[in-house]
């Protein structure tokens, strides 16, 4: 079959072992077929292909390879100008031998194709993709000549794709987009190459198809060869400068002095076009049609470039967030749309410890808040206001607060939308107060403060706070006081008092109430964001005063000494020595006698200055001689004791005895300024509430009671066994010596009938009688014959056997 279309010399010498040989054997093709070609006898012509492919280039013989592969190029020498007629028979054989096993093959089909290509140039682009597959492959060729011959004919191929306008872009993208994720570091180069003279071809505008291989360019940027790394971030600066342009090219149209800044006049474009026939790509003068914003897809690619700004690689960091700052500043109103998920990029490095990639960040949130502050488009406030709280949660102050400055510029800019998602972000900036930055938590209040100036909002603040205090008991101990100070900053200090006085009323857990009025007291007679509001309840001048008054007396009821406290507070005495009437009622505890240590304090401060010279005019003040005497006698023998006995004592004794004769009504106010505040009722009103305390004291008590009861029973009865084996009758059956060597059944001797177990209230009362023990009948103790001792559980015993402030101290220190 071969002896038909070649002649028998010529066949023995395309499969000759010698080069030469074959080189002779090729010559004579070109001959042979330029006679075809010249009598248009295009049969034989695909009769010399067919026999050069079946018996040469797809032979197992390798010198047949070689021989085939210059045959082909060969033909396509004496075929000239057209040789485009049989590209599709004269390109595949070549790029088959482009995995051959032997390197030599391999090297001849790279000339091979040279040769062929240089003849056809840009009839041969339909193979373009197989062609460009296969030179990938082989620029990592382990074989330098391989490697070499690949390189001269990539150079020719680019020149070709440069000149031409038939070139198929939308076709080889998605064969970039699957090599441009290789690793290997020839390849690399060899597509970054690719991708920067494809950039440069006017014709070609690679921005619309930047999504497609941005990610790979990225991951190019992490590898270890620096040469790559600095190959792919010149690429890309390209590309990110032709964005950077994107809103001056908008609506200009190209001109003859336009050409200066065009894409063809770049010295890549210029180097890129073939020399063999300069005149032919007049394309240069042609424009490419300019990228708009409309036609770029940025969401593609912010999506990419989130991702890489929590990449591990400090480089690509910097870079992605370099490009995230480009789009917001090229962009404009055309990135709005993705400002969330560019948000989510930035904000985690404003943190970075790497300063470079800090300053990035910063610039580009920077610039990312003035484009949302100032545009007129609609803004996704619902995805910036999810992202936001998400960062709450990061690890860094530094993003925790720019988030939290989010939410502000979000409320000062559009306050409708933001309020439609407060439902979401509520939860999230209470969870916030407790976090361990004071810095995070003064601008979290501001930003819920600045976020509930009406009514709805501020009522559901407020309940939100007290519910949160109630089921984090810490959070009011460690940050209460700050949380209630800084909110007085923001909003009306009078306001949130009564708010939460409000709430307090109704409150069905007695200690939590307790514990939160007690802080609230302590905020309100010391913090200086509430001086007016003290100044104010301490005149009770104006209806509105006294209504507050009447407002933080019914929740100040659930602490005895706060409630006590505000009547000092706002000078009206004469009820003050009433409540004091009713303490002797309620069950005199640890907790109260604590509160009335650090009331005691507490006069002595300067927010009791305008009190302590009032005892300077006893005749004109004759209750408050009568409340903090009686104070006096509520307290045991302590150093608040002390304290409040010596500032008494500095009033002349003259002065005292004034107090009996003198009037019932106090004379420091007029009686008709108070006649709207109904104080029996409001006595009233303390009165049931201490009840209700009461009664879930001793409820809490019969509880804890019966839990210890169950706990000593278990343990009696896991231990009954051993117990009775080796002590039998040691433990049960004893009888209770009564102090005077007698049984527990009567004087004399022991009542073996009468025996009862011994409780573990009974071993401590047993403790008690022992020698140096305090003595409950005397209220002394032997060791300090002016204080005496009490038992914390028993809230039933007499004052004077209530310990001192220093033991309870001490008990609880």
């Amino acid at each position: 079959m071969g002896d038909s279309a070649l002649p028998v010399t010529t066949y023995r010498n395309l499969g000759d072992r010698l080069y030469d040989k074959r080189k002779l054997g090729a010559l004579e093709v070109e001959q042979l077929v330029k006679e075809f070609n010249n009598s248009n006898n295009e049969d034989a012509i695909r009769n010399v292909i067919r026999v050069l492919t079946t018996d040469f280039t797809d032979s197992p013989q390798g010198n047949n390879k070689k021989g085939g592969l210059i045959g082909l190029a060969a033909t396509a020498i004496g075929l000239g100008a057209d040789a485009y007629k049989y590209i599709a028979a004269l390109v595949p054989p070549v790029l088959r031998c482009f995995s051959d096993p032997d390197s030599r093959v391999r090297y001849y089909a790279c000339e091979s194709l040279y040769n062929v290509s240089k003849v056809t140039r840009g009839k041969m682009l339909p193979f373009f993709n197989e062609i460009f597959d296969g030179l990938c492959k082989l620029s990592a060729d382990p074989d330098p000549n391989v490697k070499s011959g690949a390189m001269l004919l990539d150079r020719l191929v680019k020149d070709i794709v440069t000149e031409s306008r038939a070139f198929d872009i939308e076709r080889f993208i998605p064969l970039l987009q699957e090599r441009v994720y290789v690793t290997n570091p020839f390849c690399r180069q060899f597509l970054v190459s690719w991708v920067a003279v494809l950039h440069s071809v006017p014709d070609i505008d690679m921005v619309l198809y930047l999504p497609k291989f941005l990610d790979g360019m990225f991951n190019m940027l992490k590898d270890p060869n620096k040469d790559i790394r600095t190959e792919a971030d010149t690429t890309l600066s390209e590309f990110l400068r032709e964005l950077h342009k994107t809103p001056e090219v908008t609506g200009t149209q190209s001109s003859p002095s336009s050409d200066t800044t065009s894409p063809a006049s770049s010295p890549a474009s210029s180097s890129a076009s073939s020399p063999s026939d300069p005149s032919s790509p007049d394309s240069s003068s042609s424009s490419a049609t300019p990228t708009t914003p409309t036609n770029v897809d940025y969401g593609s690619m912010v999506s990419i470039l989130v991702h890489h700004c929590s990449s591990s690689d400090d480089f690509t960091r910097v870079r992605a967030l370099a490009w995230v700052n480009d789009f917001i500043m090229s962009g404009k109103d055309g990135v709005l749309p993705f400002s969330a998920q560019m948000l989510a990029g930035i904000l985690p490095c404003l943190s970075h410890e790497v300063q470079e990639i800090e300053a990035a960040a910063t610039r580009a949130n920077v610039h990312l808040q003035r484009l949302v502050n100032s545009t007129a488009q609609v803004v996704p406030v619902g995805d910036i206001v999810q992202t936001a709280t998400q960062q709450f949660l990061n690890q860094w102050v530094p993003t925790r607060l720019s988030a939290l400055r989010w939410v502000l510029m979000l409320h000062d800019k559009l306050p409708q939308l933001l309020s439609a998602h407060l439902a979401d972000l509520f939860p999230a900036l209470l969870k916030t107060l407790s976090d361990p930055s004071d810095e995070v938590v003064r601008l979290d209040l501001e930003v819920m403060a600045r976020l509930s100036l009406d009514s709805a909002s501020f009522e559901r603040l407020m309940r939100s706070l007290v519910d949160l205090f109630s089921t984090d008991p810490q959070l009011l101990h460690s940050r209460g006081s700050l949380i209630v100070r800084q909110l007085a900053l923001y909003i009306e200090p009078e306001n949130i008092y009564r708010k939460i006085a409000t709430i307090l009323e109704s409150e069905e857990e007695p200690e939590f109430a307790t514990t939160l009025v007690q802080t609230l007291n302590l905020i309100l007679l010391t913090a200086v964001e509430l001086q007016e509001v003290r100044q104010n309840l301490k005149n009770l001048e104006s209806p509105q005063s006294r209504n507050m008054f009447c407002i933080l007396y019914k929740s100040w009821a659930h602490s005895p000494a706060s409630l006590f406290c505000l009547c000092l507070l706002c000078q009206v005495y004469e009820h003050a020595s009433f409540l004091l009437t009713k303490f002797a009622d309620m069950e005199i505890t640890v907790n109260f006698l604590m509160e009335i240590d650090k009331l005691v304090q507490l006069l002595e401060s300067p927010i009791f200055i305008h009190l302590r010279l009032q005892l300077l005019e006893p005749e004109r003040y004759p209750y408050l001689f009568k409340a903090l005497y009686g104070l006096l006698m509520l307290l045991p023998q302590s150093t608040a004791f002390d304290t409040l006995r010596g500032r008494l004592t500095c009033i002349s004794s003259l002065g005292v005895l004034h107090l009996i004769p003198k009037a019932k009504d106090d004379k420091s106010r007029d009686s008709s300024q108070l006649s709207d505040i109904d104080f029996s009722s409001l006595g009233q009103h303390f009165a049931q509430l201490q009840k209700k305390h009461e009664r879930y004291r001793r409820k809490v008590q019969q509880e804890n009671d019966l839990m210890l009861s169950q706990m000593y029973m278990q343990k009696m009865t896991s231990s009954s066994s051993s117990s009775s084996s080796s002590f039998s009758g040691a433990t049960v059956g004893l009888p209770v010596s009564n102090g005077n060597g007698a049984g527990s059944g009567g004087s004399g001797g022991s009542n073996s009938g009468s025996k009862r177990m011994i409780t573990p209230r009974t071993q401590q009362q047993q403790q008690q009688d022992q020698p140096g023990a305090d003595s409950p009948s005397t209220g002394q103790d032997t060791t300090n014959t002016n204080t005496t001792t009490y038992s914390q559980s028993s809230p039933h015993s007499s004052l004077g056997s209530i310990p001192t402030m220093e033991d309870i101290k001490a008990k609880q220190g």
